[in-house]
């Protein structure tokens, strides 16, 4: 299955999360709409947690193991992949390993603290240097 690839065929959410679990995480699939019934009513919740990407709303579910199911609502489709760790029971594994925002901003941080605190004229240069 391609990435980005929309299913056309009446499916169900179970289904759907056996076969996106085969897939790498946050390889995203999606469904159209009106092939599937709406998350809601197929036991997800809500999603507080979700960085807009151009979505209306997100919808998750935790799995057994820890992992979780994100799925986005568009004005079409829904897009759906899976997450190392669910946010609800796993926030700060959730934001390291599964946010790519996260990452950025953490060595952003730790760049500007280095320039920041390391004395002397060339305080970034002494440090790569050794």
């Amino acid at each position: 299955m391609k990435r980005g690839e929309i299913i056309h065929k009446k499916v169900d959410w179970n289904m759907i999360i056996r076969r996106i679990r085969r897939l790498p995480p946050h390889h995203e699939i999606k469904i159209a709409k009106n092939d599937v019934i709406h998350p809601l009513k197929a036991g997800f919740r809500i999603d507080h947690y979700a960085i807009p990407k151009g979505e209306r709303r997100n919808y998750r579910i935790c799995l057994r193991n820890g992992r979780s199911i994100h799925v986005r609502e568009y004005s079409y489709c829904y897009g759906i992949h899976w997450d190392r760790y669910d946010p609800q029971r796993f926030f700060i594994r959730h934001l390291i390993l599964d946010s790519p925002l996260v990452p950025l901003v953490l060595s952003s941080i730790f760049f500007v603290f280095l320039i920041r605190f390391i004395p002397g004229k060339y305080k970034l240069l002494r440090l790569l240097k050794g």
